[in-house]
């Protein structure tokens, strides 16, 4: 009909040559061209929404991301466990000169923030909460190097009572004072802590950054 809008399919259908095909023929041509438009219109309808742009991008980046872990005989990446949250060291040592002096130091003064032995040998003592779990090892080493005056180890203390009650056993134990107890303002409102030196020379901090 003239003036009627034509179907979005009806442009694109292409019929075969009318000088070799019957009019039966070209009927069933027509039929089956436009069932075909139909189902392909009732296809995009029924099709879930593009995703936008943004989020497109993001889906790339992430199928681009290299996975991590190492390749398994499989040939499949292994899953890396997270690290808990807060946690940087495993573990540091600390080599020491007398290994028996070193053990009674240590006890009083980590004793003093509630850590204790965990594991000893000859050679190694190891200090932390859980048996087998050291964070802090003593290895005995002759001659024990102490790092220079850039390097100070920093224990953390459950309050300030722990941090003056490691200071003083750690003087009683021959601790060199390099600190006295108390707040460190230009460290924090909350910082209070104390300083010593061990009988190797390592630098020691005992440190709450709270309220106590």
């Amino acid at each position: 009909m003239k003036g009627a809008t034509a179907e979005p399919w009806a442009s694109t259908i292409t019929p075969p040559n009318s000088t070799t095909t019957s009019t039966t023929g070209m009927s069933q041509y027509f039929l089956r061209t436009l069932r075909n438009r139909q189902n392909s219109i009732k296809n995009d309808i029924n099709a879930p929404p593009a995703l936008p742009v943004s989020r497109i991008r993001l889906e790339s980046r992430r199928e681009a991301r290299p996975e991590e872990g190492p390749m398994t005989p499989e040939g499949r990446r292994a899953k890396v466990p997270s690290i808990p949250e807060g946690t940087l060291l495993h573990h540091i040592s600390l080599p020491v000169s007398d290994l028996e002096a070193s053990k009674r130091f240590y006890d009083a003064a980590l004793g003093a923030l509630g850590y204790r032995c965990v594991y000893a040998d000859e050679t190694f003592v190891g200090y932390g909460v859980e048996d087998g779990e050291d964070k802090l090892a003593l290895k005995l080493s002759a001659p024990a190097m102490a790092a220079g005056e850039g390097f100070h180890l920093a224990l953390a203390a459950p309050s300030r009572a722990a941090v003056d009650a490691f200071h003083a056993a750690a003087i009683a134990q021959g601790a060199t004072d390099n600190g006295a107890p108390g707040p460190r303002a230009h460290y924090g409102p909350s910082y209070y802590a104390c300083f010593v030196i061990d009988p190797d020379g390592h630098r020691l901090e005992a440190v709450i950054n709270d309220v106590g």
